[in-house]
């Protein structure tokens, strides 16, 4: 117990606040342009204030300016970061904001796919100056704010548990390593300015609880209450613990003292002249005070036709989320780390349960710490109960909206902990540190960055000869297709085909052009596909130079109603979305290609029917045809055989089909080729399949009417050697 008897030393504070600020410069620098939540958009906010001179319009209104959804939130955040940019011309250089079209690829993939939601270049922000230099200065300000919310939560603790307890160190540190709060703090948002002014308001209800009313503290708590609000509409959820506090102060006082009510007016009163004109600006403008309304012209919303997930699948999401999860909300550690934060929660709650059961047992009193836990419970509700409504109404599962709330958790998760023993809090914190620390080489740099060129080994591994040349309608070379292949040897409906693609870039051309890769079956019927820039998304062309080498894995999904199991082809093309056409393919010697069909892949449709074979006979077996009885010569006649597959074979054998005179057995025409047209040869067909081919046998013109009988089975075509039985499909009459 030496740690909790000494407490902890005196630079505690400033030693976890530098910790916090070396990690937040080192995400800034590593945070590509635009890569935080919205942060396009907030972004926008701020140049709106600067070049037009007003707030952006709210409601339906917003949809039509940059700004978007994020116009109906209150402007104190932005108000700050448009104060620097005015001074800066923010056209030397623009900052331009290109969204990635193939942004959050839908289903399971290969980390990291299209996880950025901008487009980057390798002249972004360098040098440092224009409208980028105004857009880092908007991400230290979410900085500096992560720092202030650092300092309250510290200030929060120490009105729980004074010095030289070390509990307020301890939630203090957790806050700074928690890797989401140091990413918040490292893009452009008003999340941390409102987070941190929550904590503020929470740390001064808490010396007004612990110390009794006081004019000065009510004041600063008002004006931080204001700040919130002014920051993000749901802080004012805090408006409900504010109310409780100070009906616990009458409760313990047993009477209204002058000192009491006045304290509680001039909080109110400070709070509304900070950020009432907002409101009732809002009220007067659009009839919404809150702004919340420009939400409901968004894709993601429930009047747009949104989807909700489950309860349990919303909270899981926001769980992780609250954690780690950076970008837009797809650029995650691996799935045990979450594990390994749930069980932590878990050993918290569990320390917090004998907190109160101590508590209980030694029948204490309602003493201002019981009290003050008892308002961070009633704000970690009320702000869970906030954005459950929120997510019914939107689709946000994100645990930074729970952030209001972060000073409450990180206390009660810090309180558990010690609850169980003095030591156990360094074990999170420190998971914690080398999370937030590992998080940067091993899932920001990967999900961000371009794909490395081969060299080496890699590179001679790769065809001598490209598949395909891909140029413009002008003649300028763009990419050369080295491979594009699939990484695995079948594919069942339904599910996702990963593939390997690979390209050198022939030019730096400036228009970004779209990868195509499909699967396509008979008829040109496109059974699966996938677009996307190359390099998932972070190599778009127009960042390209010549000379570079690299390769793509891409996941395909594959549409899970299949009629029937045949083995696709696989084709890639690059399209100028600009002019809505494809690139030229062309051979390296320059000779066109109509499309570019690179590989096969057999895929299983999960309906086909499927048989059990048993006893002795040959694999392939004939289960039905459908036949027509009546021939006429000249004429292509259609009909179907249905084979069943008692084993596996591992040869492609050709089908023949022979029309045979009925008295002399003389054949007298045939039709062969192929099973299923070539589309799904003998080698890949599997046991207890079901195989229906469909097919044509063009008569020949001088056939004599009369009696036939038509004969099917395998053959070997280069031996020509017979494979299993032949099959007498029935008598067939050659009408005249």
């Amino acid at each position: 117990m030496p740690l909790a008897r000494s407490g902890p030393p005196r630079w505690t504070l400033p030693a976890i606040l530098a910790v916090f600020l070396l990690l937040g410069l080192v995400y800034i620098w590593q945070v590509p342009p635009f890569e935080g939540p919205d942060e396009g958009e907030h972004f926008a906010y701020v140049t709106w204030l600067v070049e037009q001179g007003s707030f952006p319009p709210q409601g339906a209104a917003a949809w039509e300016t940059p700004v978007r959804q994020e116009a109906g939130q209150p402007p104190f955040y932005y108000l700050l970061a448009s104060l620097p940019a005015r001074l800066i011309d923010l056209d030397d250089p623009p900052a331009p904001y290109r969204i990635n079209p193939y942004a959050f690829t839908k289903g399971p993939h290969f980390p990291f796919d299209n996880d950025n939601r901008a487009l980057h270049y390798p002249g972004d922000a360098r040098p440092l100056r224009g409208g980028w230099l105004a857009l880092y200065l908007a991400r230290l300000l979410s900085l500096a704010s992560g720092a202030l919310l650092v300092a309250a939560v510290w200030g929060m603790a120490g009105e729980l548990y004074p010095w030289p307890s070390p509990i307020r160190a301890y939630a203090a540190a957790l806050v700074a390593l928690t890797p989401q709060v140091v990413f918040m703090s490292s893009v452009a948002s008003n999340d941390m300015a409102a987070t941190a002014f929550s904590a503020l308001t929470f740390w001064g209800l808490a010396r007004l609880m612990r110390r009794g009313p006081s004019y000065g503290t009510a004041v600063l708590t008002g004006v931080a209450f204001g700040l919130a609000l002014l920051s993000k509409v749901s802080a004012g959820i805090l408006a409900l613990p504010i109310a409780l506090g100070f009906g616990w102060l009458i409760w313990r006082e047993r009477r209204l003292s002058r000192q009491l009510w006045l304290s509680a007016l001039l909080l109110a009163g400070s709070a509304a002249l900070v950020a009432g004109w907002w409101f009732v600006r809002g009220w007067l403008l659009y009839g919404a005070p809150l702004g919340l309304e420009a939400h409901d012209f968004a894709s993601w919303s429930v009047s747009s036709g949104g989807r909700v997930d489950p309860l349990v699948v919303r909270w899981k999401e926001v769980f992780r989320t609250f954690w780690a999860a950076f970008g837009w909300g797809t650029v995650r550690p691996p799935g045990w780390v979450y594990l390994i934060l749930g069980l932590f929660t878990l050993l918290a709650l569990a320390g917090l349960g004998l907190r109160l059961w101590r508590w209980r047992r030694d029948e204490q009193s309602v003493t201002h710490r019981a009290a003050l836990w008892l308002l961070l419970a009633v704000a970690l509700l009320a702000t869970a109960v906030f954005l459950e409504l929120w997510m019914r109404r939107v689709q946000a599962p994100f645990g930074r909206l729970l952030y209001p709330a972060l000073g409450a958790v990180a206390l009660g998760l810090t309180a558990g902990w010690h609850a169980l023993h003095p030591r156990l809090p360094l074990l999170p914190l420190g998971f914690m540190a080398i999370l937030t620390v590992l998080l940067v080489p091993f899932t920001l740099r990967p999900a961000f960055s371009p794909p490395q060129p081969l060299s080496g080994e890699a590179l001679e591994a790769l065809p001598d000869e490209p598949a395909a040349h891909f140029v413009t309608e002008g003649g300028e070379a763009v990419a050369a297709l080295l491979r594009a292949a699939p990484l695995a040897g079948s594919a069942v409906a339904g599910s996702y085909a990963p593939f390997e693609m690979c390209w050198r870039t022939l030019g730096a051309p400036e228009r970004n052009y779209t990868v195509l890769l499909h699967l396509i079956g008979p008829e040109d019927q496109v059974v699966g596909r996938r677009q996307t820039y190359p390099g998932l998304g972070r190599y778009p062309t127009a960042a390209w130079k010549p000379g570079h080498t690299f390769c793509d894995r891409l996941d395909l999904y594959i549409e899970e109603d299949l009629p029937r199991s045949l083995l696709y082809r696989v084709e890639v093309a690059m399209r100028d979305d600009a002019a809505g056409e494809r690139l030229r393919a062309v051979r390296p010697d320059g000779a066109p290609l109509e499309v570019v069909l690179v590989d096969t892949l057999p895929v299983q449709a999960t309906t086909a029917p499927r048989t059990a074979l048993s006893g002795e006979g040959p694999a392939l077996r004939l289960l039905d045809s459908e036949l027509p009885p009546i021939w006429r010569a000249g004429q292509t006649i259609s009909f179907a055989l249905i084979w069943g597959v008692a084993e596996p074979v591992s040869a492609d054998y050709q089908l023949y089909v022979h029309l045979r005179d009925a008295e002399t057995g003389e054949t007298v025409d045939q039709a062969d080729g192929p099973p299923v047209e070539g589309w799904y040869p003998t080698s890949y067909w599997s046991q207890d399949e079901v195989i229906r081919d469909e097919r044509t046998f063009p008569l020949d013109a001088g056939v004599p009417p009369g009696a036939y009988v038509l004969a099917t089975g395998f053959y070997d075509l280069a031996s020509g050697e017979r494979f299993g039985p032949e099959y007498e499909l029935g008598p067939v009459e050659v009408a005249p």
